[in-house]
């Protein structure tokens, strides 16, 4: 009997695995074609990725389903073309930290939940880095709002002014200056680059809130 009962779980194991693995293509597929939807229709590609491809992977927690669901949220978001021409513009010279902060301002808190959680569910280095900007920026802007909030056309600086209320706003401020230290963890974690550069010289070795975002704003003022 007891072999028997040992067999039922290992099927029933097998089976939930495969259903699993189902449900992982199915998620990387949907979101592959709202990727592709999203060049032509973003708000309609968001749509999909929120109604139809994240229900998919719903209570999976695996590195893959961390993957996609990062994605998910970008489209959601509707960044991919945010993505690309920040991408462009860090290649032309601009700043990687203020272009990525820029860029980067999501809507809805939710989503900069969201894409915490995949990134943490990832294990990426990468995803977590894009996750910490996102919620950096999210914060930012939280605090910039009164302001007129923070777009890729906000002059440099108006984002100094911006960073450089975080240094006492003590509502987005702590969780902003979190933030920028994770990033530059997930920046630095897989060896040099542009960003984890800059982030370096940004924070300068600052670890308060009030440091960190006053160093970061003399950095972005001075071309950084």
């Amino acid at each position: 009997m007891g072999f028997v009962i040992l067999v039922s779980s290992l099927l029933s194991i097998l089976a939930c695995e495969t259903t699993q693995d189902e449900a992982i293509e199915q998620a990387r597929q949907c979101a592959d074609n709202a990727a592709q939807l999203a060049q032509t229709n973003p708000a309609m590609a968001a749509a999909v990725a929120s109604n139809t491809c994240e229900p998919l992977i719903a209570n999976i927690q695996t590195q893959e389903a961390g993957l996609i669901g990062g994605g998910l949220v970008l489209l959601e978001e509707q960044k991919l073309s945010s993505l690309t021409n920040m991408e462009t513009a860090v290649s032309a010279g601009t700043g990687a930290v203020a272009t990525s902060i820029s860029y980067l301002v999501f809507s809805s808190q939710a989503h900069v939940t969201s894409i915490g959680y995949y990134a943490t569910l990832s294990g990426d280095s990468n995803t977590q880095e894009l996750a910490s900007i996102v919620s950096l920026a999210y914060f930012a802007n939280a605090s910039a709002a009164l302001a007129g909030g923070i777009t890729p056309n906000t002059p440099t600086a108006t984002l100094v002014t911006d960073i450089q209320g975080l240094e006492i706003d003590m509502t987005n401020g702590p969780a902003a200056a979190q933030a920028v230290l994770s990033a530059r963890a997930s920046a630095c974690s897989s060896g040099p680059s542009t960003l984890c550069t800059d982030l370096t010289n940004a924070i300068g070795g600052a670890t308060t809130q009030s440091a960190i975002f006053t160093n970061i704003a003399n950095y972005i003022n001075g071309g950084g």
